[in-house]
Protein backbone atom coordinates (compact mmCIF):
# COMPACT_ATOMS: atom_id res chain seq x y z
CA UNK A 1 0.00 0.00 0.00
CA UNK A 2 1.17 3.30 -0.79
CA UNK A 3 -0.03 5.79 1.90
CA UNK A 4 0.29 9.09 0.22
CA UNK A 5 -0.41 7.24 -3.17
CA UNK A 6 2.19 9.25 -5.14
CA UNK A 7 0.86 12.51 -3.11
CA UNK A 8 -2.64 11.99 -4.06
CA UNK A 9 -4.19 11.46 -0.21
CA UNK A 10 -2.26 14.82 0.81
CA UNK A 11 -4.77 16.41 -1.66
CA UNK A 12 -2.84 18.74 -3.29
CA UNK A 13 -4.00 16.68 -6.90
CA UNK A 14 -7.70 17.72 -6.02
CA UNK A 15 -8.01 20.77 -7.59
CA UNK A 16 -8.03 20.53 -11.56
CA UNK A 17 -5.64 23.34 -11.53
CA UNK A 18 -3.60 22.51 -9.64
CA UNK A 19 0.20 23.73 -10.18
CA UNK A 20 1.22 19.92 -9.32
CA UNK A 21 1.31 18.71 -12.48
CA UNK A 22 3.43 15.24 -11.95
CA UNK A 23 0.12 13.57 -12.43
CA UNK A 24 -0.60 14.87 -15.89
CA UNK A 25 3.04 14.80 -17.06
CA UNK A 26 4.64 11.72 -16.08
CA UNK A 27 2.85 8.21 -16.99
CA UNK A 28 4.09 6.46 -14.12
CA UNK A 29 1.89 8.52 -11.77
CA UNK A 30 -1.53 7.93 -14.40
CA UNK A 31 -2.55 5.10 -12.29
CA UNK A 32 -2.99 7.16 -9.12
CA UNK A 33 -5.34 9.64 -10.99
CA UNK A 34 -8.20 7.88 -10.82
CA UNK A 35 -11.90 9.24 -9.17
CA UNK A 36 -11.62 6.42 -5.98
CA UNK A 37 -8.43 7.58 -5.56
CA UNK A 38 -9.50 11.66 -5.11
CA UNK A 39 -12.76 10.07 -2.96
CA UNK A 40 -10.47 8.27 -0.71
CA UNK A 41 -7.66 11.67 -0.90
CA UNK A 42 -11.10 13.50 0.21
CA UNK A 43 -11.91 11.65 3.44
CA UNK A 44 -8.12 12.00 4.38
CA UNK A 45 -8.36 15.63 3.91
CA UNK A 46 -11.68 15.66 5.99
CA UNK A 47 -10.23 13.68 8.72
CA UNK A 48 -7.19 15.83 9.12
CA UNK A 49 -9.70 19.07 9.43
CA UNK A 50 -10.99 17.57 12.32
CA UNK A 51 -7.88 16.00 14.27
CA UNK A 52 -6.27 19.27 13.15
CA UNK A 53 -2.97 17.99 11.50
CA UNK A 54 -1.64 17.82 7.49
CA UNK A 55 -3.40 15.02 5.05
CA UNK A 56 -0.30 13.36 4.96
CA UNK A 57 -0.01 12.81 8.62
CA UNK A 58 -3.19 11.05 8.80
CA UNK A 59 -2.57 8.80 5.64
CA UNK A 60 0.95 7.90 7.60
CA UNK A 61 -0.95 7.43 10.76
CA UNK A 62 -3.69 5.16 9.17
CA UNK A 63 -1.10 2.94 8.16
CA UNK A 64 0.85 2.81 11.74
CA UNK A 65 -2.25 1.92 13.44
CA UNK A 66 -2.96 -1.30 10.37
CA UNK A 67 -0.73 -3.63 12.81
CA UNK A 68 2.46 -3.76 14.47
CA UNK A 69 3.60 -5.41 11.11
CA UNK A 70 2.96 -2.14 8.87
CA UNK A 71 5.71 0.44 9.07
CA UNK A 72 4.84 3.69 6.22
CA UNK A 73 7.91 4.37 4.15
CA UNK A 74 8.58 8.69 3.92
CA UNK A 75 9.07 9.73 0.49
CA UNK A 76 9.80 13.28 1.50
CA UNK A 77 10.96 15.90 -1.02
CA UNK A 78 12.27 18.33 1.02
CA UNK A 79 12.83 19.10 4.65
CA UNK A 80 9.53 20.44 5.52
CA UNK A 81 7.76 17.06 4.35
CA UNK A 82 10.08 15.22 6.38
CA UNK A 83 9.19 17.38 9.67
CA UNK A 84 5.61 17.46 8.29
CA UNK A 85 5.50 13.41 8.07
CA UNK A 86 7.02 12.60 11.05
CA UNK A 87 4.66 14.67 12.79
CA UNK A 88 1.94 10.95 12.05
CA UNK A 89 3.88 9.89 15.15
CA UNK A 90 1.90 12.56 17.04
CA UNK A 91 -1.89 11.34 15.41
CA UNK A 92 -4.01 8.50 16.63
CA UNK A 93 -6.79 8.25 14.58
CA UNK A 94 -9.78 7.27 16.31
CA UNK A 95 -11.89 4.36 15.55
CA UNK A 96 -14.85 6.03 13.73
CA UNK A 97 -12.20 7.79 11.49
CA UNK A 98 -10.54 4.24 10.94
CA UNK A 99 -13.40 3.00 9.80
CA UNK A 100 -14.17 5.39 7.41
CA UNK A 101 -11.12 5.18 5.53
CA UNK A 102 -10.37 1.46 5.63
CA UNK A 103 -14.23 1.36 4.00
CA UNK A 104 -13.39 4.00 1.16
CA UNK A 105 -10.25 2.09 0.39
CA UNK A 106 -11.18 -1.58 0.22
CA UNK A 107 -10.74 -3.18 -2.66
CA UNK A 108 -13.55 -5.22 -4.56
CA UNK A 109 -12.48 -8.90 -4.79
CA UNK A 110 -14.14 -9.06 -8.52
CA UNK A 111 -15.03 -11.91 -10.42
CA UNK A 112 -12.37 -13.84 -9.82
CA UNK A 113 -12.90 -13.95 -5.74
CA UNK A 114 -16.58 -14.84 -6.90
CA UNK A 115 -15.76 -17.70 -9.09
CA UNK A 116 -13.44 -19.04 -6.69
CA UNK A 117 -15.73 -18.79 -4.08
CA UNK A 118 -18.03 -20.44 -5.95
CA UNK A 119 -15.92 -23.43 -7.09
CA UNK A 120 -15.28 -24.48 -3.22
CA UNK A 121 -19.28 -24.04 -2.51
CA UNK A 122 -19.56 -26.49 -5.48
CA UNK A 123 -16.67 -28.74 -4.15
CA UNK A 124 -17.83 -28.60 -0.48
CA UNK A 125 -20.89 -29.33 -1.46
CA UNK A 126 -19.52 -32.78 -2.55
Amino acid sequence: MVAAGGGVLTGKYLNADSDHDRLNKAEYFQHYKVERAMQIAQIVIDIAAEVGCSAAQVALAWIRQQSPCHIPIIGARNLDHLKDNLGCLNVTLNQAQLTRLNTASEVDPGFALQFLRRLQNLFLRS
